[in-house]
């Protein structure tokens, strides 16, 4: 078993549970949650090894404010976080925010074996594992 925990939103509880079934299946510990029901607060006390969060394009601004209150906190700081949207052109008018908080960011859709490969390599760069 890895241990490792990982926080994850997305807007559709039927995906939720898919990532929850899917991370639990590899060994991963799964927190998910709807992207409404989080805050930083929440999210540390859940002491992830990454965070994998959806990126709403109606409201892409909370989602980096959000990131900006993870990186502000010594608890969360160097915690690994993936923005996830299915929205290209959002990545791209908000690559300067993303690259500078350090998120790494996934289109939706993907594959299952897309997504692990990037929790397996986020949870490998983070300081605290």
């Amino acid at each position: 078993m890895l241990d490792h925990t990982v926080f994850v939103t997305d807007n559709d509880q039927g995906i939720r549970e898919l990532y929850r079934d899917i991370l639990c299946a590899e060994g991963y510990l799964p927190e998910v949650a709807a992207p409404h029901a989080i805050s930083a607060g929440s999210i540390a006390a859940a002491h992830p090894d990454v965070a994998l969060l959806e990126l709403l394009p109606g409201a892409p601004s909370t989602t980096l404010a959000l990131v900006e209150q993870l990186r502000a906190s010594p608890l969360t700081a160097g915690t690994p976080v993936v923005l996830m949207t299915t929205c290209p052109r959002l990545l791209a008018q908000l690559a300067a925010p993303l690259s500078r908080l350090g998120c790494a960011t996934m289109l939706k859709p993907f594959q299952l074996d897309e997504l692990l490969a990037c929790v397996k390599q986020a949870v490998a760069s983070n300081p605290k594992t």
